[in-house]
């Protein structure tokens, strides 16, 4: 008897941590070559270029919470073109603007998308507990930073191992355009 309540409570939490809400929808992004799943409709906001910016497209989470975001922008000339030395560049700029640090676990892992694009992966901390999972990768000449919070929990991960390069994405682009999954 002990065993089958054990083992219902452990069921129990299992579904809980794979409940949290209606089901992610793909939104897709071909002028910028990526699709991602959000959990709730996302605001885009697009900056073109101009002398003193690079093209670039933001995706967040609805609520403007920035849980989950993509961020894509093509890369100015002088940028350096390995994913190594753009995660070395990216990463502590990020968690200084969340008054945090990169965490221990930085480059644990190599990620790829299911398209085998591949990225680094690094978590931000603060006050030595992670708040923010980043993921960057380099395809072309565009960088494509996804960022998902911790307390997202099972969320997050789904979000980040959602993103996808689309087939034919184009190396580097002005051109908007968002459409949805139905």
């Amino acid at each position: 008897m002990r065993a089958t309540l054990g083992l219902a409570a452990l069921v129990l939490l299992l579904l809980a941590g794979c409940g949290g809400g209606p089901p992610a929808k793909y939104y897709y992004y071909p002028a910028w070559g990526f699709s991602v799943a959000m959990p709730s409709p996302p605001t885009v906001t697009e900056t073109p270029a101009s002398p003193s910016v690079t093209p670039n497209i933001k995706v967040s989470d609805e609520a403007g919470s920035d849980d989950f975001s993509v961020y894509a922008a093509d890369l100015p000339p002088s940028a350096p073109k390995d994913i190594d030395q753009l995660a070395d560049l990216a990463a502590p700029a990020v968690a200084k603007s969340l008054g945090g640090e990169v965490g221990t676990r930085t480059y644990a892992a190599t990620v790829q998308t299911t398209n085998q694009a591949m990225g680094r992966e690094i978590t931000i901390d603060k006050d030595g507990q992670p708040i923010l999972t980043l993921r960057i990768y380099l395809v072309g000449n565009r960088i494509y930073q996804l960022a998902a919070s911790t307390d997202s929990g099972p969320a997050a991960k789904a979000f980040l191992d959602s993103f996808t390069i689309l087939a034919g994405a184009p190396a580097s682009t002005a051109a908007p355009g968002a459409t949805n999954a139905d």
